[in-house]
């Protein structure tokens, strides 16, 4: 039988509360299967378009999204999730459901601490372990395992004639595998993103110094780039072992020695024309970074280049 034809087989049964392993949890407007009642999980069809309150329990809640969407509240977290979204909820955390879509139908997945940590846990990858106190939320839409798994527990678990219980644990943890490994390549991918847009805003942020760095500052850089002026203290010292003032100091010194290799404009007038307002500093810094004042590089440079045109044949 198809699946979506035997999930249109529920009869809608709202209730008020439902006591479910050792803890009690209120489900107002949830379709039960329970064709197997079962001491260690539970599955229930949810899909009616309604709000559920803000609840807590003691046991594991994990929803795979069948059809349409539904918005939860986790914590201080909004979560939108749509078609192939799975989200898992550990014991203890505060969660809702804020909205949904007019068609909706999500497969809940109601795990006992006990029958996770004891049974399964032997199926389950230690990286699933690590996460399993914590919300996991993944988009499995582009993965098409996951929907073929969650139509096969739902199969064994309420239309088997015989129920295999090792095939129902190995389903379940196929299922909970197939989502750890799927939410640490989107952390991966994540990461990745994020540091691809870190660089090119530090490329951008460096450009920008280079072509303004005479009057460009800090305040100036956090008002154009939309980032706090730690952060961008932070970006440039990472991207060049300098802060921000060592940075545009060395872009200055750095073409005031072009001009004086280049030209024979006067000290103080390159000075100017590299954003020295204060022509002894300019001095200072310059002699700090070449052991000469700027006359005396200027010197050296036509010696050496004399001695260099006398050399050629």
């Amino acid at each position: 039988m198809n699946i979506r034809n035997i999930l249109k087989m529920v009869q809608l049964q709202p209730r008020a509360e439902t006591s479910l392993f050792n803890g009690n949890i209120r489900f107002v407007g949830f379709a039960s299967l329970q064709f197997h009642p079962d001491p260690d999980f539970k599955i229930f069809i949810h899909n009616l378009p309604i709000p559920v309150s803000p609840h807590i329990h003691d046991y594991y809640e994990a929803v795979y999204v069948y059809e349409g969407s539904f918005v939860y509240q986790v914590k201080d977290r909004t979560i939108s999730l749509s078609i192939g979204d799975f989200i898992m909820i550990p014991p203890g955390c505060v969660h809702s459901i804020l909205d949904s879509s007019k068609v909706c139908q999500g497969i809940n997945l109601l795990i006992n601490p006990d029958y996770l940590e004891h049974t399964l846990k032997p199926l389950l990858a230690a990286e699933f372990m690590d996460q399993s106190r914590s919300v996991i939320h993944v988009t499995t839409t582009n993965d098409p395992r996951m929907r073929s798994l969650v139509d096969t527990l739902l199969e064994e678990h309420f239309f088997a004639e015989k129920q295999n219980r090792q095939f129902i644990n190995c389903y379940l943890a196929l299922i909970l595998n197939t989502c750890e490994r799927i939410s640490r390549q989107m952390q991966a991918s994540a990461k990745e993103q994020k540091e691809a847009r870190k660089e090119l805003i530090t490329a951008k942020i460096l450009r920008y110094i280079h072509l303004n760095y005479k009057e460009v500052s800090l305040p100036q850089l956090s008002g154009r780039f939309a980032y706090s002026q730690n952060y961008i203290s932070h970006l440039i010292r990472e991207a060049t072992g300098y802060t921000f003032s060592e940075y545009k100091l060395k872009i200055q010194l750095d073409t005031a020695i072009q001009l004086l290799s280049q030209n024979d404009l006067s000290v103080n007038k390159i000075a100017d024309l590299t954003g020295f307002t204060n022509y002894s500093y300019f001095y200072k810094k310059f002699r700090e970074k070449v052991q000469m004042t700027p006359a005396e590089y200027r010197k050296e440079l036509i010696i050496n280049t004399s001695t260099d045109d006398s050399a050629k044949p």
